[in-house]
């Protein structure tokens, strides 16, 4: 167990080797941390604000955040000094997103303006076209790097050319927040989870809308694309995850056994084992070929989210109460460390 956050963590991410984690939190703080030395964080970097969006660098040196007040900040890792920092946006900002090839930042606020900063300097490089849409809550890069998507507030979805900055496409068909999104593995999907009750598959290339998925009873808070693209996860505030088959949109499973809305859904790096978290304290694993739960922990606090190491082996997971819980992510040695 991490300990050393006062308030809720919003987010994890582990360097390539997966020896260290970067975590971001309401207390208006960052912590870089040593996974084997589970006691303590290496370095703290105090943003000042609640920090909701941040991106590691693929050279684990640096990371990038962005806080409530519209700042964002360059951060040394290894030592935790500023290495810079500027307005970026005049309400608060949420999205934030590193390029592929770790040059440009992207940005997103509730003043519903996308922008790009060089990711070295923090220079200014394009004001995006104004969503007009509410706070752009995430900004999600293709799988090639050059395209990044950008959900609304207000029902709809847009995918930039990120070095000419040009709107592609906007995706139109919620009828209200668009709270979640992700790119096929291949980069030809998008899909959408709306606070309407529904998700939908896009075309990437065209926008055009493909499927709809309409299993869920309530708003869906989470979509993620199995590995090999050959499903796609949805979960919500009915209490279950549902399993989708792509590209045809066909239902294939309902999974049941949360008690509470389901926050987050995300694949193993391997496809085969599915991770849910939820208000109901618990983080459960599912089996994706069977859909059977193969194990389901509690904790004190519902739980907000996880992430996979990039090798698969470990998990972070991510209750409310500030503290961050690290995985063993196979079911079957976990069984054996929580007995």
């Amino acid at each position: 167990m991490l300990r050393g956050h006062t308030s809720a963590v919003n987010g994890v991410a582990f360097t390539a080797n997966s020896a260290r984690i970067l975590t971001a939190s309401a207390d208006g703080t960052l912590r870089f941390w040593d996974v084997a030395r589970a006691n303590s964080a290496r370095t703290t970097w105090k943003h000042g604000e609640v920090v909701y969006g941040f991106a590691f660098y693929p050279d684990g040196r640096r990371a990038a955040s962005n806080a409530w007040g519209g700042q964002v900040k360059i951060w040394d890792a290894e030592t935790g000094r500023e290495l810079a920092s500027w307005k970026a946006h005049e309400q608060s900002g949420v999205g934030l997103g590193l390029s592929r090839d770790a040059r440009q930042l992207v940005s997103g606020g509730n003043d519903g303006v996308v922008r790009s900063w060089d990711a070295e300097t923090g220079k200014a490089l394009r004001l995006f076209e104004d969503i007009n849409d509410g706070r752009a809550n995430a900004i999600v890069f293709s799988p090639d790097g050059t395209r990044f998507v950008a959900p609304s507030s207000r029902g709809t979805a847009k995918i930039w050319e990120l070095d000419s900055g040009k709107l592609l496409h906007t995706l139109k068909g919620h009828t209200n927040e668009v709270y979640d999104v992700d790119y096929s593995p291949d980069g030809r999907l998008v899909a959408t989870a709306g606070i309407d009750g529904v998700a939908k598959l896009w075309d990437a290339q065209t926008g055009t809308e493909l499927v709809k998925l309409d299993g869920h009873r309530g708003p869906v808070y989470s979509v993620a694309f199995h590995p090999a693209g050959k499903l796609i996860a949805t979960a919500g505030q009915d209490r279950t995850v549902q399993f989708w088959e792509i590209p045809s949109g066909r239902h294939i499973a309902t999974l049941l056994g949360h008690d509470e809305l389901v926050y987050n859904v995300v694949f193993a790096p391997d496809g085969a084992r599915l991770v849910s978290t939820s208000t109901d304290n618990t983080v459960k694993f599912w089996d994706t070929n069977t859909g059977a739960q193969v194990l389901s922990i509690a904790y004190d606090a519902g739980v907000f989210g996880a992430v996979f190491s990039r090798d698969g082996t470990r998990l972070a997971v991510l209750p409310m109460d500030g503290t961050i819980r690290l995985l063993n992510s196979s079911p079957a040695e976990q069984r054996v460390k929580e007995k």
